[in-house]
């Protein structure tokens, strides 16, 4: 066996085996190439990866145009210097957005670590949540007490430029890493306004954003006014102590009725939005509704009295609320354990999952819809329409008049 001419021939026919095993394996389930890498060696070898769409079973899809495509671009295209990762990326996002759902997205590594730092309480920019609808990023939800709504940005607003920089057609998490940046530091973020039909401009003084998830603002008038500025997703547990504490308060108070601030929260973990809820309900109520991609539905009921059930609630909501925080508005809504103030929502009423992929990328996707007590599919053409409709204006903002808190305290007085 030390003879090297029989040594390079056993190596030549395990190579030439080995390729007709995986050209076999390729016709039978996909497309399958080797590509060489690199200049032949003096021996007549190369370095190869195996490349294609080896799949586990056979689909009424020819793949083979994207490397027609690609083999396209690698041949034709001016610049020979293409980054191919990009490539590959980018043809994962065409894949998702082909699905026309705004809530189902690809997020590359650099941008899933943008998406987790913004999800943190903690954090330096304008305090904003952003969505992307395929052709504009659009503010979903300003945080509130933070620059973007200080400065009169509002849910809706559709983001043209950043620094002077067009970002029309660019996806949210890109935009937002623009937006981002040291706290004291300024930018210039210029929208178009559907509802005034108008372009406007806006210089806003970034700050670190250190969101209270929970927090009993006062007892103004013998009620209680709690604000749920989003149900967290990076630290559940301390979610559910913060809640907890404040329930403990308000029943040391026993207030005549309580306010739940919903205005501008974005939503987070259904399960937070469950525990919230039964607070408000009696054992056995219906919170929501889960249907499954086969149609199946799960009844998910209040597993307890809640400390709230005899209390007069008002729920206050706007354009920025959505997911969680509608499932609770709807919860209450149908329940009529609360009266809803403020205006439409979002009406986001699926659930994601998030699935990490094996280079640092993710995928959010939606595979849940949830449904009201009443079974009705809440999206962005029914939303949750509230019981009195207030609206509030950027004048309302910049003066620090607050007609819909208003309305709840009229409310309760009369």
């Amino acid at each position: 066996m030390n003879d090297p001419d029989l040594t390079k021939y056993l190596k030549y026919l395990f190579t030439f085996c080995l390729a007709g095993a995986i050209f076999l394996i390729g016709f039978l389930s996909g497309r399958v190439d080797f590509v060489q890498i690199g200049d032949l060696s003096d021996d007549g070898s190369a370095q190869q990866i195996l490349v294609g769409d080896l799949t586990g079973k056979v689909i009424n899809v020819d793949a083979n145009v994207i490397w027609e495509a690609w083999r396209h671009l690698e041949e034709t295209y001016i610049d020979r210097d293409l980054n191919k990762q990009e490539m590959i990326y980018g043809a994962v996002e065409g894949l998702v957005e082909s699905l026309g759902d705004p809530y189902t997205q690809f997020l590359t590594p650099r941008e899933t670590t943008t998406y987790n730092e913004g999800n943190g309480s903690k954090f330096e920019g304008i305090g904003a949540i952003l969505r992307f609808d395929g052709e504009y990023t659009i503010i979903d939800s300003p945080i509130d007490g933070f620059p973007a709504q200080q400065s009169g940005l509002m849910p809706g607003d559709i983001i043209l430029e950043v620094n002077g920089e067009d970002v029309v057609g660019v996806g949210s998490f890109e935009v937002a890493e623009k937006i981002k940046g040291p706290a004291g530091s300024d930018v210039v973020i210029k929208i178009f306004r559907v509802s005034g039909n108008e372009e406007l401009e806006f210089t806003i003084t970034r700050q670190r954003i250190d969101i209270d998830n929970v927090k009993l603002k006062n007892f103004d008038r013998n009620i209680a006014h709690i604000k749920l500025t989003k149900f967290n997703e990076s630290d559940s547990q301390e979610f559910i102590r913060q809640w907890d504490d404040v329930v403990r308060q308000i029943n040391e108070k026993s207030p005549e009725g309580i306010i739940v601030d919903l205005r501008n929260n974005p939503g987070g973990l259904v399960s937070l939005v469950k525990y919230v809820s039964e607070e408000f309900l009696s054992k056995g109520q219906m919170i929501m509704m889960e249907e499954e991609r086969n149609g199946k539905r799960t009844e998910f009921k209040a597993t307890r009295d809640g400390n709230f059930r005899n209390k007069k609630i008002v729920v206050l909501v706007n354009q920025g609320s959505a997911s969680a925080s509608e499932i609770l508005a709807g919860a209450l809504k149908d329940n009529v354990v609360a009266t809803i103030i403020g205006m439409p929502t979002v009406g986001k009423g699926v659930e994601q999952r998030l699935v990490e992929l094996s280079d640092g990328s993710t995928m959010h996707i939606v595979f849940r819809r949830w449904l009201t007590p009443s079974g009705a599919q809440v999206s962005s053409d029914s939303p949750i329409i509230p019981d009195i409709e207030v609206d509030l204006t950027t004048e309302d903002f910049q003066s620090g008049r607050d007609p819909q808190l208003d309305k709840a305290y009229d409310f309760f007085r009369k």
